[in-house]
């Protein structure tokens, strides 16, 4: 019964991120939070944007990537941002990602 009443099990277990960043995009407002000092080892893409696509597919993609820009709009130029982050652009979401502290 202690179990039912906890945090973790009322709201699920939380993710420890060390970087957030947020940004105002013309289809909402995006927030990045980010564990990993150099390369992602976990990222977290939440907000008020509309898309189409599962999130959690853009979020695996960006897995393990170094955090400099030029790589990360290398990863976010295979995939089809317009599906997951509606109005979006690479820039954007790149630029938001590296400049998350």
């Amino acid at each position: 019964e202690k179990r039912n009443r906890s945090e973790d099990y009322i709201f699920g277990r939380r993710e420890h991120f060390e970087r957030k960043a947020r940004a105002r995009f013309s289809g909402g407002t995006v927030t990045v939070l980010i564990s990993g000092a150099d390369r992602i080892e976990n990222i977290r893409i939440e907000g008020d944007f509309f898309g189409e696509g599962d999130i959690r597919k853009l979020e695996e993609s960006l897995l393990n990537c170094s955090i400099r820009e030029d790589e990360l709009k290398e990863r976010l130029d295979v995939v089809s941002l317009e599906d997951y982050i509606s109005g979006g652009t690479v820039d954007e979401l790149s630029g938001l990602i590296f400049s998350a502290k």
